[in-house]
């Protein structure tokens, strides 16, 4: 005993050894608590033959044929990503529910996967996006160049632009380890300190749930791909009273949300403008891009936010016309999406837009604001009592 505690007394004193022992613990503890964590990916066999995709209701599993698994189940990227991780996501998709986050049932790995496996793709993204068989992408964030910006008035609420990038050369977050997403977040974080400011939070187990609630979600519901080595390399940056929101790493490298209350959609688009071209031009500097293809726009890991990877969103209460039973046949025919803001106020709905691709950002922004500027006066006029045929789209 005494030989055993003059050893460990010995141990104490030498602090390289005290370090050593610090890292193997730390180590240790981490591959084991990740590797017990419910959404820790576990190692499969090679998926050699076709998957059970009865009841699936992903639009992956309406083109998936036996034919072309056959095709594409010996091909990957040259970053390993093959057609068992390019559909694990949607495995297992059966209910509405389900296809909440991801409809399409693919998460890409990496740029390459739209090229790759592009049989498989494109006519998973042509019904998604409702485009035709020639995609093209162009990009226009000039804010000056939208007109009625600002949709004043009690109707309107709110507006939120959400936008996502990836960083090219880097392995998509469903690919990714913990390694590999501290890498990638680097030239980002350099950019936004540089070009922004400094409110940034590092996401760890004490403050997960919190960061999951800025982004509109919850831990528990994030595939296993993208919860890989949680919270490992994951940020958010707060400002402005939370009316900008960055995260790094969760679905994409980067998420850019900007929420402006009342309709002045104008200025949010500037400043979502704004901040992702300073963050462009600090990855320039640092010899990075963002993923980008003439053919699909914007990479993500989710094809359903490729294209512009723009998302516009209008809060607006419309008390009198959701009582007309005009009312969903005004919103099928407009170029937008309609759903429930807040289930306790049933005549404020969330205006959308329903088109990412073959559409510039200030495309989707002038659809919206057109939209929504209609849904507004013709809710008006109802209230007033007057005839509502002219504006009938």
């Amino acid at each position: 005993m005494a030989f055993t505690l003059q050893k460990f007394r010995d141990l104490l004193g030498n602090p390289y050894a005290v370090i050593g022992v610090c890292v193997a613990v730390s180590v240790t503890a981490f591959f084991t608590l990740s590797s017990h964590h419910p959404n820790y990916p576990r190692k499969k066999r090679r998926m050699s033959s076709f998957p059970d995709l009865t009841n699936n209701i992903t639009i992956m599993a309406k083109y998936l044929t036996p034919d072309l698994f056959s095709k594409l189940k010996d091909r990957g990227t040259t970053k390993n990503y093959d057609i068992e991780q390019l559909i694990e996501s949607g495995l297992g998709s059966v209910g509405p529910s389900s296809l909440a986050g991801n409809p399409a049932g693919l998460l890409a790995g990496d740029e390459e996967c739209y090229d790759v496996f592009n049989k498989l793709m494109d006519p998973v993204i042509r019904e998604l996006h409702e485009v035709d068989q020639n995609f093209n992408s162009e990009i226009n964030l000039d804010w000056e160049q939208i007109r009625g910006g600002k949709l004043y008035g009690s109707n309107v609420l709110c507006c939120r632009l959400t936008g996502r990038r990836n960083i090219e050369g880097y392995r998509m977050v469903p690919a990714s380890r913990a390694t590999e997403l501290l890498d990638v977040s680097h030239p980002i974080v350099e950019s936004i300190w540089e070009n922004i400011g400094d409110s940034f939070l590092s996401v760890s187990w004490q403050n997960s749930n919190s960061a999951m609630e800025e982004y509109g979600s919850s831990f528990v519901s994030l595939p296993p791909q993208l919860s890989r080595d949680w919270p490992h390399g994951r940020f958010v940056w707060l400002a402005e009273n939370r009316q900008c929101q960055i995260f790094i790493n969760f679905e994409d490298h980067l998420k850019v949300v900007i929420t402006q209350t009342g309709g002045d959609i104008q200025r949010a688009f500037r400043r979502y403008s704004e901040i992702l071209s300073s963050i462009e031009e600090g990855l320039k500097r640092n010899e990075k891009k963002f993923m980008w293809s003439s053919k699909y726009g914007y990479l993500t890991s989710s094809p359903r936010n490729i294209g512009t990877g723009l998302e516009v969103e209008v809060e607006v209460r419309l008390s009198k016309l959701c009582k007309d039973p005009r009312f969903e046949r005004i919103i099928h025919v407009l170029p937008v999406k309609l759903d429930e803001a807040d289930p306790q106020a049933q005549d404020v709905f969330c205006i959308r837009n329903k088109y990412k691709m073959q559409l510039t950002e200030v495309d989707i922004l002038q659809q919206v604001i057109n939209s929504v500027t209609l849904l507004v006066e013709i809710d008006k006029r109802i209230d007033r009592g007057e005839n509502i045929r002219d504006l009938l789209p």
